[in-house]
């Protein structure tokens, strides 16, 4: 990261590192997020062997969070639960992105996912409790 944001500063040419991410910034920017969804299947191949790991397409989806982009965000954290399958985050991210879309029942199944994978995870039981709650 250090490296990055040096030559960013210094404006030296470089490989981007996040190739998946940079995959979607193009895509979205290209293309309507109704479009990608009819072709997921392409773009999911299309990332597989770009991602290293889980917490980059999660920055991702938490950064199209942010930007109010849902549609997006929910994109982007459904195909890393494909991708790295084993991994609860993924399906914890996955579980708010559809949460602040007012999808609560699969939210509720993400976060369940989420904790038989670890039990003990903290953030995704206070997640299900929440909504149990409403």
């Amino acid at each position: 990261m250090i490296t990055d944001l040096k030559q960013i500063a210094t404006g030296t040419a470089s490989e981007p590192n996040y190739l998946a991410a940079s995959y979607f910034l193009d895509l979205f920017n290209r293309v309507e997020t109704k479009e990608v969804n009819k072709n997921i299947r392409e773009h999911y191949e299309a990332i597989y062997a770009k991602v290293c790991k889980s917490c980059e397409l999660n920055t991702l989806g938490h950064v199209y969070l942010s930007a109010g982009k849902i549609d997006e965000a929910i994109l982007v954290f459904y195909l890393n639960t494909y991708i790295f399958r084993y991994e609860p985050n993924v399906y914890l991210n996955y579980g708010i992105a559809l949460q602040a879309n007012d999808e609560l029942e699969k939210a509720k199944e993400n976060f369940k996912k989420a904790l038989e994978l670890e039990p003990e995870y903290k953030l995704a039981k206070e997640k299900l409790t929440a909504l149990k709650q409403n």
